[in-house]
């Protein structure tokens, strides 16, 4: 239940770079329908970037990837834009459906910042064609020579573009299910705990005066119990999983926002989790614990020729002074230490 949003999201992304993998085929053939395969290489250089684009951002966690597509066909339009406005003026229409993007995946203070961009930009792109034509050596004229083949693409693009929005609606509408099954689970995870507690409450007052105060202490221990053996334990075992599987600690800018997303719920929760599972220790203690395993596993596999700042590096530490003092918390010593007595320790076993 909780990876649903991000398995929403990777297939939104999917499809997304499917419509406009077509549209771009598409145009390939239209050039060779009208004769004009001599420009066909730098749409398949577009094809190509568009692929790249989609392998890097599918390693990406939701916002990030949709965020760098976003830029990517900010890139796409505005040049195509450039290169056959004269032509295409549905070509200005892409932007809207990148303006839905921002509002439905970000908020709409970022739709409406990036409209307040196009309302500046866009204007300028009919004086700006000129020199870009020039400057790449396209002439539109050349591949739009007839009325009928205006017509035609034209055609295609309304059909991509109608694709695309049934594609956008289609993600809201599953979002919108995802969150509304999430806020009925969390209700019910609350009603639940309530319920508990209304029976902890409950039978303290049949207890005789002379326990209650045993029976204070035997509550506090039930709820305690209660809370650890349920939501939070099956939390908790599902972010140990993921870290030691995805190791998302290898990324300096993890925090426990991503953490957060990723399971779709909110930080105090996941926070909690880690809190009860690991007798009070936290979120950063959790993560680093993981970057020093990670780097002593390195160390331990035998350095080669790699730097320890190759390895803190990998690890997720930007600052050499952080990792050092981390190190020493978690193993005692230092880690020039560390790796002396490995080396030690393997040229007492070789010898």
């Amino acid at each position: 239940m909780l990876n649903l949003h991000i398995k929403s999201a990777q297939n939104f992304i999917k499809l997304h770079f499917l419509i406009v993998s077509f549209y771009i085929v598409t145009f390939i053939f239209f050039l060779y329908l009208f004769d004009q395969s001599q420009y066909t290489f730098p749409v398949f250089i577009a094809l190509v970037c568009n692929n790249i684009i989609y392998y890097i951002v599918k390693e990406m966690n939701s916002k990030k990837g949709i965020l760098v597509m976003f830029v990517f066909y900010n890139i796409l339009f505005l040049t195509d834009i450039l290169l056959v406005w004269n032509f295409l003026p549905l070509e200005y229409a892409w932007f809207i459906n990148l303006i839905i993007i921002l509002f439905f995946n970000f908020n709409i203070r970022y739709a409406v910042t990036y409209l307040i961009a196009l309302a500046f930009v866009l204007p300028l792109t009919p004086y700006a064609s000129e020199y870009f034509v020039q400057y790449f050596g396209f002439n539109s004229s050349n591949v739009f020579t007839t009325q009928k083949s205006v017509y035609i693409w034209n055609v295609v693009q309304l059909f991509t573009i109608f694709l695309f929005m049934l594609l956008v609606y289609h993600f809201k509408k599953e979002l919108n299910q995802i969150y509304k099954k999430n806020s009925e689970l969390k209700k019910s995870d609350t009603q639940k705990m309530q319920n508990t507690e209304k029976h902890f409450v409950d039978a303290e007052i049949d207890y005789d005066q002379d326990d209650r105060k045993n029976n204070r202490k035997l509550q506090t221990k039930n709820k305690t119990e209660f809370v650890k053996s349920d939501n939070f334990v099956i939390l908790f075992k599902d972010i140990v999983q993921y870290i030691e599987k995805e190791k998302p600690y290898k990324d300096p800018n993890f925090s426990l926002n991503d953490l957060a997303e990723h399971f779709q719920t909110n930080i105090n929760y996941i926070s909690k989790s880690i809190n009860i599972n690991q007798n009070g220790e936290n979120f950063k203690n959790l993560v680093n614990y993981y970057r020093i395993e990670y780097v002593k596993q390195e160390i331990d596999n035998g350095l080669k020729n790699r730097k320890l700042k190759d390895l803190y590096t990998a690890a997720g530490f930007e600052y050499q002074a952080t990792f050092n003092r981390v190190f020493k918390e978690f193993e005692g010593v230092t880690p020039s230490e560390y790796i002396k007595s490995v080396r030690g320790i393997t040229d007492a076993q070789n010898n």
